[in-house]
């Protein structure tokens, strides 16, 4: 999850992540949802986010779920055998 992830405010409920697909050759914003969060014994603030859906499994999730096709009108076609 690299680009402009540092942007998003540290410890929003919801924060967006440019995903660059290499596989498809597709960008797409993905919303993540804050999961955790806490502090180190140091006092640095610790926050963990997961995909907006994810917890309820990978189906629809476009990040995770090995049948999305962020462009369905190009030539790539997601893995049709992979649950």
């Amino acid at each position: 999850m690299a680009g402009n992830a540092g942007a998003a405010t540290p410890g929003a409920p919801t924060i967006q992540v440019p995903i660059d697909d290499s596989t498809s050759g597709a960008s797409y914003t993905q919303t993540f949802v804050k999961v955790y969060s806490g502090t180190t014994a140091e006092g640095t603030p610790v926050y963990i986010y997961v995909p907006q859906g994810a917890l309820a499994g990978v189906e629809g999730v476009a990040s995770l779920d090995p049948q999305f096709d962020p462009d369905p009108t190009d030539e790539f076609t997601p893995c049709a055998t992979t649950p």
